[in-house]
């Protein structure tokens, strides 16, 4: 069973919907609150494959947390070994590599196991999406971006803007 079934389980229980006439209902707001989690955090919440191409100003790449592991690396077109490059936290490193050289990097990340206090935040957005299908100049209740507060990054990008 996929994460995402579980957490469509999960929701159909806070909601208390017994039946499946309206999984996919479900699954579209559930889908559109996770994203809105994701965006809102800055990192990756459901387990997914990514890929970053970077061409390199210094020897080091920040990936959206939290990583679960590094399915590869590629420096100019040539794939490196793992004892090449170093993964601390979301920083991965490439020692000895050039400004200018294109890095590229397969990646996994996300949650393994969704904190609780985050996967309140998204079923409660959910569920006002699915309660109210209006929409309104809210944009996130309150009480879930007060959950989701403590898992929030702010990084500087290079051109001055924030994520």
């Amino acid at each position: 069973m996929t994460i995402m079934s579980l957490m469509l389980e999960q929701f159909k229980r806070h909601m208390r919907v017994t039946g499946n006439e309206l999984d996919a209902e479900l699954m579209q707001k559930l889908l559109a609150a996770t994203s809105s989690a994701e965006h809102h955090i800055g990192k990756v919440i459901i387990p997914s494959e990514l890929e970053v191409t970077y061409i390199i100003k210094e020897a080091a790449v920040v990936l959206r947390a939290p990583v679960i592991g590094v399915e590869s690396v590629e420096l100019d077109g040539v794939i490196l070994d793992a004892d090449r490059y170093m993964l601390r936290g979301q920083v991965l490193s490439v020692p000895g590599a050039l400004a200018g050289q294109a890095l590229s990097v397969r990646y996994r990340a996300g949650y393994s196991e969704i904190p609780d206090d985050m996967m309140a935040a998204v079923m409660m957005h959910a569920a006002y999406m699915f309660n109210n299908p209006v929409d309104t100049v809210q944009s996130l209740p309150k009480a879930s971006d007060a959950l989701l507060s403590p898992y929030r990054s702010w990084e500087v990008i290079d051109d001055g803007q924030q994520a």
